[in-house]
């Protein structure tokens, strides 16, 4: 194993530690490859998976997008590896956890989703923030965030840049646990004794203060914009007839995206309520390669945008406005092209 990847065995459990602080724990094809190699190591070994990081202050920020953005057509390997990790996680026949040091960003939270376990911390930053950088949330986001118990709290996630809290991802349900950062020294010392996760997790976790939780505060009134939309125009409409701060932000978070972006969200996120995790994971494959490798004209100029120069204005994207992307210019990036790999 390379040092992108640090393990400690304790009997029957394998903890594996994502370890590029440096890059931000952005992962790139050489960590993919450690942690897929990794995962299938325990699963051999019939061993309990927990999946952390080294630093407190990232736990996976998602794929190397800077990379990407320079050598896109190296994106496929890339692409299929990381979604072979989140079908074998997903698949663990053991006990697996994801505990959430910091930013759990695009492909960081697919990583910690597609554990049985997820343990959101007061350090937890939850962010999906594809669209300001001309792609689509994935990474299986269309599924894990179409089914929550409050799908209109996931479309809003879906369709915003918004950032939550370890509290927030708590009571919404995107985790399963939430510890105090003053339980987890006993938690990680009991763990090296210990023969299993949930009794564990369970004997030191607890419900955070209801009052530190943005989701508890807006939650009707996410729900009044957010429930059962036809379109995002649908959406935004709803959103402009109030004149609450929240509404107000929350039209400029949507519109500051990638219109081509937003439409294909909406579509992806309505579909992915009749889904399975492997069925929204392929779509979102050919859905990122038409936007990263093949069609990739907003994906260079976000990256460019918000990751080279980190401008807060909105980049040139193409088409231009939410009623100019028609449903054939949905479909046809939705659509698998000949070049896509098997």
């Amino acid at each position: 194993m390379n040092g992108v990847l640090l393990k400690e065995v304790y009997g029957n459990i394998s903890k594996l530690l994502i370890n590029r602080p440096r890059s931000f724990n952005f992962c790139d094809l050489f960590l993919a490859q450690a942690l897929l190699s990794e995962i299938l190591e325990a699963k051999s070994l019939n061993q309990h998976l927990v999946l952390t990081s080294s630093s407190q202050k990232w736990f996976c920020s998602g794929a190397d997008i800077l990379f990407y953005r320079s050598n896109y057509q190296e994106f496929p390997q890339f692409g299929i590896l990381a979604y072979q990790i989140l079908k074998n996680l997903y698949n663990f026949p053991n006990e697996s956890l994801s505990i959430w040091h910091g930013h759990s960003v695009g492909y960081g939270v697919g990583l910690g989703m597609s554990c049985r376990y997820q343990l959101a911390l007061p350090s937890t930053r939850w962010c999906m923030p594809e669209h300001h950088i001309g792609i689509v949330p994935n990474s299986g986001t269309s599924y894990f965030l179409s089914h929550l118990k409050d799908e209109a709290f996931g479309l809003y996630l879906f369709l915003t840049n918004q950032r939550i809290s370890g509290e927030d991802c708590y009571f919404s349900g995107i985790s399963t646990h939430y510890m105090e950062s003053g339980n987890l020294a006993s938690f990680f010392t009991d763990l090296k004794t210990a023969d299993s996760l949930k009794n564990l997790i369970e004997k030191y976790s607890s419900e955070p203060n209801k009052e530190l939780s943005s989701y508890l505060n807006y939650k009707d009134e996410i729900n009044e914009y957010f429930s059962s939309p036809s379109s995002i125009e649908e959406i935004l409409e709803r959103l402009k007839k109030s004149n609450t701060p929240f509404a107000e932000q929350t039209v400029k978070e949507i519109t500051s995206g990638c219109p081509l972006s937003l439409k294909i969200a909406f579509k992806q996120f309505q579909l992915g309520k009749n889904r399975d995790l492997f069925q929204a994971i392929e779509s979102e494959y050919i859905i990122d390669c038409n936007l990263i490798v093949h069609k990739n004209e907003n994906f260079a100029k976000g990256v460019q945008a918000k990751m080279v120069e980190r401008n807060q204005g909105k980049p040139s994207w193409i088409p231009a406005r939410l009623e100019e992307v028609t449903e054939s210019i949905i479909e046809e990036h939705m659509s698998i092209i000949n070049q896509l790999p098997n």
